[in-house]
């Protein structure tokens, strides 16, 4: 009998599209949180500026981060670990 697997990446759906600018931006924490190797691309989102560790709507302004996508139950993962070290640091596409 061959043993049962569970399901593979190809079958689970990135589809959520993150900006990220805080700690998520750090591979291995983002990573070690989702429990697979999340690769991102530099983003730039415009009309924003960072204050402290959020970041507030400024026409002027432009914060540097990342795009990484994850499935939907890996965003509410990233929810989760936003509101328990209350480090604001990404922003959903949705």
């Amino acid at each position: 009998a061959l043993p049962i697997c569970k399901k593979s990446m190809n079958d689970i759906a990135y589809t959520e599209r993150v900006f990220v600018y805080g700690t998520l931006r750090f591979v291995l924490i983002r990573s070690f949180l989702l429990k697979r190797w999340v690769f991102s691309k530099d983003a730039m989102l415009y009309d924003y500026r960072k204050k402290g560790l959020t970041i507030i709507p400024d026409k002027h302004g432009c914060v540097r981060g990342e795009i990484i996508k994850v499935s939907p139950a890996e965003l509410k993962l990233l929810d989760q670990y936003e509101k328990s070290v209350s480090l604001p640091g990404y922003l959903s596409s949705r």
